[in-house]
């Protein structure tokens, strides 16, 4: 499967260090994984940061999205160019849509989030971590938190301009079903939309307490294209 890029594109507030373990495995299972950084300020910025990898695309082999939670809007905005999408607990707008749109206006209104109003940005805090990470030790949720960046606000906000990629493109869905922070209809309402669907016992943050599952479920994605 060596011809498969997969391109990772982490959720707000973390970054490509949280691919790590799921890159190392995708690698042993012969496909070619990447990152890519998203600077959170804005969905518009976002998306073209993706767009622009997508567009250096090589003719000859094929490229697998994958997107974690805020990076569906993301994905959604800028995926036109893969040939697979694969969604990770992550939110799935069409255009026109703001996040608060297509989730609700209480997404993201997790206890602990902390809002600096001059900046506009916000950070996740100790008490998050049972949200994000519930079925993971402390541990792991420490050293997490010491890892997290600032999140703009004005990402949950902005309209997508771009008609939905996921409209277009073959898509998975992977529901994590002990979600805490993305309620499981809207995962699983998303899910009934695109081509393919998979369930695995997973918290919010798959590639901390699911690793291995959600590993499974790109491979198997990536075979599909």
């Amino acid at each position: 499967m060596s011809e498969y890029d997969v391109v990772l594109v982490h959720g707000g507030w973390h970054g490509p260090w949280c691919w790590e373990a799921v890159e190392a495995d995708l690698r042993t299972a012969g496909l070619r994984p990447r990152t890519v950084e998203l600077p959170m300020r804005s969905l518009a910025e976002d998306a073209e940061v993706l767009r622009s990898d997508l567009g250096a695309k090589h003719p000859d082999r094929r490229v697998v999205v994958v997107g974690h939670s805020y990076a569906g809007a993301v994905v959604s905005s800028a995926g036109h160019q893969a040939d697979r999408l694969v969604y990770v607990a992550a939110i799935a707008l069409r255009k026109g849509q703001t996040i608060t749109d297509s989730v609700g206006a209480g997404f993201g209104l997790v206890p602990g989030i902390a809002v600096d109003q001059a900046s506009e940005e916000t950070r996740l805090t100790a008490e998050c971590m049972p949200y994000f990470y519930n079925l993971c030790d402390d541990a792991t949720r420490d050293r997490v938190l010491g890892r997290l960046r600032p999140f703009g606000a004005a990402c949950i906000f902005e309209a997508m301009a771009e008609p939905a990629a996921w409209e277009s493109v073959p898509s998975t869905y992977v529901i994590c079903t002990e979600d805490r922070v993305l309620p499981l209809d809207y995962q699983r309402a998303r899910a009934d939309e695109m081509q393919a669907q998979v369930e695995i016992v997973a918290d919010h943050s798959p590639f901390a307490s699911a690793e291995p599952a959600l590993v499974d479920a790109i491979v198997h994605a990536a075979a599909q294209v």
